[in-house]
């Protein structure tokens, strides 16, 4: 089944996911985590090199403060990560396409 703009309708936790990096992420890390104006590193690339989704959580919850990445500690779980993980994921391997994924309930 296909979403509205022929891509695959993707998990609700992709999808959620997808609004969370929107929501939170997109501003420095770009539109669909190409990379952004303030120097943040393509996401899907940073994923290419094997980051587990432990590490990936991880990262999120510490920041990277040498790199200007603040820490999401405390403004939202780590189980709240999962999905933004399984998105970034699926944006890496060319799963998710650029702009919004269609959702089981579209």
């Amino acid at each position: 089944m296909c979403g509205c703009n022929g891509s695959p309708k993707v998990t609700d936790d992709v999808f959620i996911g997808d609004e969370q990096f929107n929501a939170c992420c997109s501003r420095c890390h770009g539109d669909d985590a190409v990379g952004g104006a303030y120097a943040a590193p393509d996401l899907r690339h940073s994923l290419e090199g094997g980051m587990t989704c432990q590490e990936f959580i991880e990262t999120v919850m510490a920041g990277r403060e040498s790199k200007g990445m603040p820490s999401w500690a405390g403004m939202s779980a780590p189980e709240q990560m999962r999905g933004l993980n399984e998105c970034m994921q699926a944006r890496s391997l060319g799963r998710v396409p650029q702009g919004r994924p269609a959702s089981a309930h579209d």
